[in-house]
């Protein structure tokens, strides 16, 4: 009996955990407005090493492109929800979001000129 009582509280625990857990990740995690296009690089200290190839040609879209706002936000690998969220399985991720649909993403080490052909790539053509 007492086997069977600790079996359904841990049940229910389990069940009313994942519900939090889903809950957390469904809402968009950012508040921006639908025009508004942001850039997003999630971070984490074990290939931190692997970044600034992403932050150089960031840099270096905003010298080409002045007038095309890119702002950046980072998101670090303790923000588990916001991670969930995108499904983020690799870092750094770069993600290029307009409103809120994601117009680029890009996992794992990359070179900087690779990473700004594909930022290049999301450009308006009028630019």
């Amino acid at each position: 009996m007492k086997q069977q009582l600790s079996y359904l509280i841990l049940t229910s625990f389990l069940l009313t955990s994942g519900c939090w857990a889903t809950e957390a990740v469904t809402n968009y995690p950012f508040e921006n407005e639908e025009e508004q296009i942001i850039t997003v690089l999630f971070s984490n200290n074990h290939t931190i090493q692997n970044e600034s190839s992403f932050y150089d040609a960031l840099l270096e879209f905003q010298q080409l492109y002045p007038d095309y706002d890119l702002p950046l936000t980072i998101v670090y690998e303790d923000e588990r929800d916001i991670i969930q969220y995108f499904e983020i399985t690799e870092f750094p991720t770069l993600l290029v979001i307009d409103g809120q649909t994601v117009e680029l993403r890009i996992e794992g080490h990359h070179g900087k000129e690779d990473i700004l052909n594909k930022l290049n790539s999301i450009v308006p053509q009028q630019m």
